[in-house]
């Protein structure tokens, strides 16, 4: 089965699911906006939940164009991560182990 995402102008995907009939997870597989998974022996529930995009970057060093923009979005958003405390995000800024096991075990807490 094929889903096709178009969100409404100003907003993105921000999560889809497929839950077969008893709520366990169906594997989606992403391209290009299109997702695909197998149908399984029953009834499935397709949801999508969509967000806002927003105009500039959260961070005056995470220019809204750049290629990891949404990405440091998303971790705000998640809760994952908060930048610095003067405004900046520090994108630049080499990432210790200890930064690193706190933004896994916060991404691992918000599944």
């Amino acid at each position: 089965m094929t889903v096709t995402v178009k969100p409404d102008k100003g907003y993105e995907l921000d999560t889809i699911k497929v839950l077969d009939q008893k709520g366990g997870k169906v594997k989606l597989t992403e391209k290009n906006g299109k997702y695909t998974f197998t149908m399984p022996d029953s009834k499935v529930t397709v949801t999508a939940e969509f967000a806002e995009i927003k105009a500039a970057s959260t961070f005056a060093d995470v220019p809204a164009d750049a290629y990891y923009a949404k990405a440091v979005e998303w971790a705000v958003k998640k809760g994952i991560t908060n930048g610095k405390a003067n405004g900046l995000f520090g994108s630049g800024d080499p990432c210790t182990r200890a930064q690193i096991v706190t933004f896994l075990y916060r991404a691992y807490q918000g599944k």
